[in-house]
């Protein structure tokens, strides 16, 4: 199972940085090996390591931070989605950097 979180507080970021926080600070959303293989070939992290220089892969625990950062990748989601739109997953992604740009907190993927 790989876990997408957003942290929902500025206080919440701090908590998931020292291994503090609840359940209720958290959006989880969880993609099983399929949607993470749907989502993988769709080409998504690899256009936002290298736009980003992020290191998303299915061994590493990385994060998107900050409104450029986000807005960035959410643009990438988008470009995603319409060329793979039968990759359903990537809505969930979607929902994610939504999330995170509306409460200016961030995107972790824990991978």
């Amino acid at each position: 199972m790989k876990i997408i979180c957003v942290p929902l507080s500025r206080g919440a970021m701090s908590r998931l940085d020292t291994d503090t926080c609840t359940d209720a600070d958290l959006l989880d959303v969880q993609l099983d090996a399929e949607e993470f293989e749907a989502v993988w070939r769709s080409g998504l992290f690899t256009q936002a390591n290298r736009a980003l220089a992020l290191n998303i892969d299915e061994y590493e625990d990385e994060r998107i931070l900050g409104t450029v950062q986000l807005a960035a990748f959410s643009a990438l989601v988008s470009a995603c989605i319409e060329a793979c739109p039968e990759v359903g997953a990537l809505l969930k992604v979607e929902a994610q950097v939504r999330t995170a740009l509306e409460l200016d907190t961030g995107v972790y993927f824990f991978f």
